[in-house]
């Protein structure tokens, strides 16, 4: 039997799903792989050898790994185990912080990168804001809201739905309606009537020199 050999360039598809091998009349099926293992692919379709790893330290108990880069050459690791987080960089220990979640929470926490700090929620803890004062210097506390989404009442639609009270800033804003209508936002309005302010005339004081 003859047999033919093709050649395959684009695994933007990923791994396929077993029940998904059949399917050539799918686009996903020509750009998949049955099996993909130790390799990371690329968005330009190719694949390549995942990293490796390297020892750095001993967990203090089981946790989670949080990647968090703040410059473009300045990584940290953020171990997060049973009501701490140890934070490394370059393979160092840059320093310890005690934090409100146990092991058993631990599993559960969300996160998100705010330039320098990292949000941390979760179900039954007040969300909780690590802040990057310095390489080695960090700090952690209650993460204030600052804005409320229009037609949510405060006490009905948020607090009443939580087991804790979160810290509210006493100064709660109502976020732009725009962000949330299907129509344009007109922000390159608002840019340019920025712009026109930033562009003003000055008046010319009396002993400004001619350079």
């Amino acid at each position: 039997m003859t047999q033919a050999f093709l050649t395959q360039t684009d695994f933007t598809a990923g791994e396929l799903d077993p029940r998904m091998l059949g399917r050539t009349d799918l686009r996903s099926y020509q750009s998949g792989a049955a099996k993909l293992r130790n390799v990371v692919v690329e968005t330009t379709g190719g694949v390549r050898r995942r990293p490796g790893t390297a020892f750095v330290a001993n967990a203090a108990g089981p946790g989670r790994l949080v990647a968090m880069e703040t410059a473009a050459e300045q990584a940290y690791l953020l171990a997060f185990s049973d009501f701490q987080v140890k934070i490394f960089r370059d393979g160092v220990l840059r320093a310890t912080v005690a934090t409100p979640w146990n092991q058993a929470q631990v599993g559960q926490i969300s996160w998100a990168q705010r330039r320098q700090s990292l949000l941390v929620t979760h179900p039954d803890v007040r969300p909780q804001e690590l802040i990057r004062q310095s390489d080695t210097v960090w700090t952690i506390g209650p993460w204030s809201f600052v804005e409320l989404a229009p037609g949510i009442h405060l006490e009905r639609d948020v607090l009443a739905h939580m087991q804790f009270r979160p810290k509210i800033a006493d100064d709660l804003r109502t976020m732009d309606r725009r962000l949330f209508g299907p129509e344009p936002m007109g922000l390159s309005a608002d840019l340019e009537a920025v712009g026109h302010a930033a562009r003003r005339p000055r008046r010319r004081l009396p002993e400004e020199a001619e350079i």
